[in-house]
This record gives structure tokens, sequence and C-alpha cells, in this order.
């Protein structure tokens, strides 16, 4: 299926009863009960509010606000309510990327040191084989380091850099490893290769088609 002919459903945030719904426009016939499927979800895991967006090739079908916007308020959530974005943007990304696999300017499976040749880790076998894929399915068997967490000034390419001083905790492509800074690097292929910078490749490529 096409990258741009997916329905996409999203939802942030954090619910308590009685539930607030906010949105200024009615559900469409084929979506009545969304409401209520939305508030049983929020009640249990326990969320306070979120905001959701359902958007298909047609456009935006209906946005919508739940509950609040923190347990120690009683802001409503609204659908222009924001929140943190958080590892959102890793859809962000991969969605990037398939559109490059779409237009057939890469491959799932291209390493990533064809287009990152200071992408290093502590095996060169593993470095030279290391793919988009593996990188996009945290399978490279790799977790996130202490510096990752709490450096925050701390540029993309010297967080590739650092990369060959990890060890990794599992063998290569064995299992699932969470890793932040693995996944940035996927991203950083994306203006090396069409020479735009990742947020305006994004707005043009994967939001604005929506």
């Amino acid at each position: 299926m096409p990258i741009r002919k997916l329905l996409t459903v999203l939802f942030l945030g954090i619910s308590i009863t009685p539930v607030s719904v906010a949105s200024s426009a009615d559900l469409p016939e084929h979506l009545e009960g969304l409401d209520d499927h939305v508030i049983a979800a929020m009640q249990t895991m326990e969320l306070p509010g979120l905001a959701l967006a359902i958007v298909d090739e047609s456009g935006i079908v209906i946005t919508r606000g739940y509950g609040v916007q923190k347990v120690s308020s009683s802001a409503k959530v609204d659908e222009k309510t924001l929140f943190e974005i958080g590892s959102i943007t890793k859809t962000f990304t991969a969605t990037a990327i398939g559109v490059l696999v779409e237009r057939g300017d890469i491959s799932w499976a291209t390493p990533i040191r064809e287009h990152i040749p200071y992408f290093e880790l502590d095996n060169p076998y593993v470095s030279d084989t290391f793919t988009l894929t593996d990188a996009l399915s945290h399978r490279g068997g790799y977790v996130d380091s202490y510096f990752y967490d709490h450096t925050t000034d701390m540029g993309r390419a010297e967080l590739i850099r650092r990369l060959k001083f990890e060890k990794p905790v599992k063998p290569f492509r064995t299992g699932f490893e969470y890793h932040n800074a693995i996944f940035a690097t996927a991203a950083e292929v994306i203006p090396i290769l069409t020479g735009e910078p990742w947020v305006s490749f994004i707005k043009d490529h994967v939001l604005k088609p929506l």
C-alpha cells in the first residue's frame, strides 16, 4: 500500500471520569460510537486526556479532544491542545524513509554506511551490514547509553560517532532493544540523501500530503 494512502489515527495524552468531548464538528455516520470506544480505552489506560485526529487520503476526517490536560487541572483538551511529541517523531522518520523507498531513492535494506561513512559500531561486520530496517526495528542488539538520556546539547553527528563505544546486549538481529540514537542515525540519512533538512522534508513530503 502506498505510504500516503494510509488511514492515520494519532492520539496523544494522558482519564478520569466523567470525560468531556471537545470538537468543532459532529462525527460522520460511519464513525458513530467512536467517542464511547475512546472513552472506554482512556479509562482502561487511566489517561486524563487525549487529542485524536483521523486522516485519510481525502484529508482530515475528524479532530477531537477528550478529558483534561492534566490530572491537577480542569483545563480541557480540545483538537488544538499541544502535547509533547516524544517518539511520534520516530513515526515521521520511518514514514519519510518509506516515501524515499517508494520513490526508488533508497531501499529498506540499504546499509547505513553507504550514506553515513562515519557510522561505526564495535563490530566491523555489524557496522558494514547495519541497514535502515535494522535501525527502524531496533534489532541491532544495542540499548541507549547514559549520555543519550542526559545530554541535550550534543549534535546528531556526535551521537552517531559515539556509537562505536557501545557494547551489544544481544547478538545482532536476534531481538528487540530500544535505541534512540540508532533511530536518529536513520533519520540523519534523510537530509544527507535529499539535501533537505529533516524538518522540511517531513513537512513537505509527509504532513502536507495528508
